[in-house]
């Protein structure tokens, strides 16, 4: 019997209650998402293990905490999701636009095609012209960064260019149909999305289509750069753009699930998120290093052929894997952190985890706590194998992204468009 096609969705940035208004009810104007609840499941409680991309990725694609791994975050005796597909006798191809999933940097592994997408480009204006040439010298480049932003926050100037920094949905839709028209073999796609990450701007058709986009920009750029200096007003503006953001990749989902039908066969579908947003809670905006909830709990939908997954407590973004391969007609994935979701084995009891800096949240029979990893009072409430987790990881120090050194013009540019430099 022929195995099932299969495709993985990770949102960049996407918080939980930006799709549902709770108690799993997805948002009335989201019908992409909707569709993705008529015949699967989705999660009321699904957390992330972390609030920066490397971090979250690496546990979405392994099935494995990001502590797990002693160094090395792609140990070799560990699984990886494009690799147990292809045992499986799967086509694998990724797409993706994120600067930190170069497969440079051993993101492709596994992969018979990986697509590392890069900024939709700067724009031609004068404007334009003379940013690029000032922050080409390194001398200059810190300067003109702090001025552009003072420029950003006070008059409005969208200083990073015309162009979104990233390669948006429909563009990677394109491509991943077009690898997959004529394959004869079953396929394993994973797309990673930068749609709705910062910077957000006034969509039309969305709750955002009437921000004017200089107060928008003065008020990213205050959240940014200062973000005591944040009104109520601002606040609203940027939520708005937010939410907007949200229902303007929405449209593109829907397109893409149709396409999906009817192009791939039997298609099981996973869309999930890497992290969440912080849009002014705790004075905080953006994803910083932290274990706030707001920024750990995320959308988990199943869908498709295959075992369907059951609902449950508490689930984690590890369980990703094992439960996408169990659904393919694979065997149980040794070595990993995550369990199957289409099992029906509940009794166990379970703690899940998410860490960031020096904090680790624990998520486990009703329980949702967090603690400073070098207080050790906590221990003694989790089971020895939960001890363990929290021994690795503070043996292993998570503490965010690591910034990588990027000798390439436009990366570095797409970096700081997306507020990693400064």
């Amino acid at each position: 019997m022929a195995r099932p096609d299969v495709v993985l969705l990770s949102v960049d940035s996407l918080r939980y209650d930006a799709v549902f208004t709770g108690r799993n009810s997805v948002r009335t104007r989201l019908s992409g998402f909707q569709k993705l609840t008529h015949d699967g499941v989705s999660y009321d409680d699904a957390w992330s293990t972390a609030s920066y991309t490397v971090g979250s990725m690496r546990s979405i694609l392994s099935g494995c905490y990001q502590w797990s791994y002693e160094g090395d975050p792609y140990e070799r005796d560990r699984p990886h999701v494009a690799e147990q597909f292809a045992e499986l006798g799967y086509d694998t191809a990724g797409f993706h636009s994120n600067p930190f999933l170069l497969g440079r940097n051993d993101w492709d592994r596994g992969f018979d095609f990986y697509f590392d997408g890069g900024f939709e480009g700067s724009g031609t204006s004068a404007w334009d012209f003379a940013r690029d040439v000032v922050t080409t010298f390194d001398v200059a480049s810190r300067v003109a960064r702090k001025v552009m932003s003072l420029v950003g926050q006070h008059m409005g100037r969208d200083v990073r260019g015309t162009s979104v920094p990233y390669i948006p949905a429909e563009k990677l839709h394109e491509r991943a149909l077009e690898w997959v028209d004529g394959r004869e073999r079953p396929v394993f796609l994973w797309l990673h999305y930068m749609d709705v990450h910062n910077p957000w701007y006034p969509r039309d058709g969305t709750v955002s289509e009437d921000v004017e986009k200089k107060s928008l920009m003065r008020s990213f750029y205050k959240a940014r750069e200062n973000p005591s200096s944040v009104t109520d007003a601002d606040r609203r503006r940027l939520r708005t753009a937010y939410r907007g953001s949200v229902q303007h990749f929405d449209r593109k989902l829907d397109s893409f699930l149709d396409d999906v039908e009817r192009a791939l066969t039997d298609p099981i579908v996973c869309l999930t998120s890497d992290h969440g947003e912080l849009l002014g809670e705790g004075g905080q905006y953006f994803h910083p290093p932290s274990v706030h909830p707001k920024l750990l709990k995320i959308p988990l939908f199943f869908s498709g052929a295959g075992d369907t997954p059951r609902e449950r407590p508490a689930v984690s973004t590890i369980d990703v894997l094992p439960t996408l391969v169990s659904m393919a007609g694979g065997d149980a994935v040794s070595d990993v952190d995550g369990i199957d979701l289409s099992t029906d084995d509940t009794a166990e009891r379970r703690e899940i985890f998410a860490a960031s800096s020096d904090e680790v949240r624990v998520i486990s029979d009703g329980r949702n706590s967090t603690h400073d990893v070098s207080e050790g009072e906590f221990l003694s409430e989790l089971s020895q194998a939960g001890r363990e987790h929290v021994e690795n990881l503070k043996a292993s120090r998570v503490d965010g992204p690591r910034m990588e050194v990027v000798e390439d013009d436009e990366l570095d540019e797409q970096l700081e468009a997306l507020g990693y430099k400064q």
